[in-house]
């Protein structure tokens, strides 16, 4: 979890990088594929985060996940 604003931005600047906007993504476990739509950081913790929607149902269906979980082994970039 990012301490101050200046740390969770540097860390969206990372996220940004591995996962751009408009990157399709697949969840290893349901098999759903997704599609990256923002990174953004959780108000009440500093924690950035990544905000995403299934690529196969309405783009109104809009998930939004701790950047950690994203990133630890969840999800493949497709």
């Amino acid at each position: 979890m990012a301490s101050t604003v200046e740390t969770a931005n540097a860390e969206i600047a990372l996220n940004s990088a591995k996962a751009p906007e408009g990157s399709i993504w697949r969840h290893k476990k349901s098999g759903g594929v997704y599609v990256v739509k923002l990174h953004v950081i959780v108000e009440a913790t500093l924690a950035p985060a990544v905000v995403y929607h299934n690529r196969q149902k309405a783009a109104s269906e809009i998930w939004c996940r701790p950047a950690s979980e994203f990133f630890d082994g969840r999800f493949e970039r497709l």
